[in-house]
């Protein structure tokens, strides 16, 4: 029997979220305390990871994964397809490239490091729109979030900080495991201990590399030495750590005490180890800046830092299409769904692969949608309508009159063929070049059979079979045309 109760609506508020009486929420009266556990033991804020970025390796592997990231090419793409919305990503656009916003990205992804990134938007008005003149990074150990998330900005009057205005600040936050952690949780939570560890054995380090360029210097004096006489012989111990020659007095003796080395004092490898862990913690691998061993793992780490890579760019450019993309869009074009800011992330050789072979397809008679160049390629293209030029790239097309049949009896078959031979043509010629030099090289018809048996292994056909492939494919899908037509 069926059940005809109507379930209960669902609650719509919030209820668990942090603050108020939540003894979890670390609060400390109306700020927001980071709940990250190595900065609340050594009782400081965010600006205590401002030494871990001073390692060099920290340094260099975040300058590659910044870097990676501004090497993009960047688009502003149309929140949907009306005039409005493309007059809202042309808008965007130029106010981007006024600003610079590879500067802009390359700062703010620091927030990863950090955990969050903090900017401010400076406005000026242009007629009747809102205009971006910069985009100011802010030191993000200036800035707190409130208990209601609002952006506080710190001073000596204000503990508790000062609210900040809507629509003035960009922010954004990277890592973490809940949506509680209103702080996230950086690279630099994870860079701490490698990078505080590596620090100190290279401090052990020196200390060894001192003792074994060094020997000790050892003193010896009699049983009956005064004080004065031992005052005298460290002094003389000291001074043989500087001077060309030293005196001592007779009856005392200064020896040299080679320091002997012992295994598991090998600090090179644990510093080569520190290093490895924190360029896994930072690229998520490490075959892109150490040495791999084989070509393929170094491809599957490469794939691996792309995905960094690609992450990184989605958490900036998301931010900022909620964010400012969406105020400037509200504010100059009412009505408009907001353009997006996206960094284009393919992968360049698949994108010659698919070029090429769309040129392949376009010399046989056949064009790519305008949907499916966007699509591919990115926005920003539209079809040249001027003619090509006698005798270009463009001269052998078939225009699309020649794939119906015609007066003289030919049909598309006759039309494909054609275009076959003059596509295979270079290949087939290379070929029986090939052929014409071992002509005119042999002595007689069985020294020539003799050569083509030898030849035959190295003719290079790889030309041809590919315009083969690429006519049969071409004829396959032009007969299916043709029945989908009839």
């Amino acid at each position: 029997m069926a059940d005809n109760t109507t379930p209960p609506k669902p609650e719509t508020r919030e209820i668990s979220g942090v603050g108020g009486d939540d003894r979890f929420s670390g609060y400390v009266e109306e700020l927001a305390q980071p709940s990250d556990p190595i900065l609340r033991m050594i009782g400081a804020d965010v600006a205590a990871y401002e030494k871990v970025q001073r390692d060099e390796q920290v340094q260099t592997t975040l300058q590659q994964r910044r870097r990676a990231v501004t090497s993009l090419d960047w688009s502003v793409e149309p929140g949907g397809d009306a005039a409005i919305d493309k007059a809202a990503a042309e808008d965007l656009k130029e106010q981007l490239d006024a600003i610079s916003w590879d500067r802009t990205t390359d700062k703010m992804l620091w927030g990863v490091f950090y955990g969050y990134a903090v900017a401010e938007l400076l406005y000026e008005i242009d007629g009747s729109r809102v205009r971006i003149s910069d985009i100011k990074v802010r030191d993000r150990k200036r800035f707190r979030f409130g208990r209601d998330r609002s952006l506080r900005l710190l001073s000596r009057d204000h503990p508790n900080g000062i609210v900040m205005p809507e629509r003035k600040f960009w922010t954004f936050t990277a890592g973490g495991d809940n949506d509680d952690d209103i702080y996230g949780r950086g690279l630099a939570h994870w860079l701490y201990w490698p990078v505080y560890l590596k620090r100190n054995g290279v401090k052990f380090w020196a200390i060894v590399l001192e003792k074994f360029g060094q020997p000790t210097t050892v003193g010896k004096y009699h049983a009956g030495a005064t004080p004065e006489d031992r005052k005298k012989l460290l002094e003389a111990i000291r001074a043989a750590a500087t001077d060309v020659g030293i005196i001592i007095p007779q009856g005392m003796e200064i020896d040299f005490l080679e320091a002997q080395r012992r295994a598991g004092g090998d600090h090179y490898e644990f510093a080569r180890y520190m290093d490895a862990a924190i360029t896994k913690v930072v690229l998520s691998q490490t075959m892109t800046t150490e040495d791999g061993s084989s070509l393929s793992q170094a491809q599957v780490h490469m794939d691996v830092r792309n995905d960094v890579v690609e992450s990184d760019a989605d958490l900036v450019c998301e931010s900022f299409n909620a964010g400012p993309a969406r105020w400037l869009s509200e504010w100059n074009f009412p009505g408009a769904e907001a353009p997006r800011v996206w960094r284009l992330t393919g992968d360049p050789e698949d994108l010659n692969t698919v070029a090429e072979r769309d040129k392949k397809l376009h010399e046989m008679g056949y064009q790519s949608t305008p949907e499916r160049i966007a699509e591919t390629y990115g926005p920003g293209y539209e079809r040249i309508n001027t003619p090509a030029a006698a005798g270009g790239p463009a001269a052998s097309i078939v225009p699309e009159a020649a794939f119906a049949e015609g007066e003289d009896g030919r049909d598309t078959a006759d039309d494909l063929a054609d275009q076959l031979e003059t596509v295979a043509a270079p290949a087939m010629d290379d070929m029986i070049d090939q052929v014409r030099v071992l002509f005119s090289e042999a002595a007689d018809l069985q020294d020539l059979s003799d050569r083509l048996v030898e030849l035959y292994p190295d003719i290079d056909d790889a030309r041809l079979a590919e315009a083969i492939r690429d006519g049969l494919l071409t004829g396959n899908l032009s007969g299916r045309a043709e029945l989908n037509d009839g």
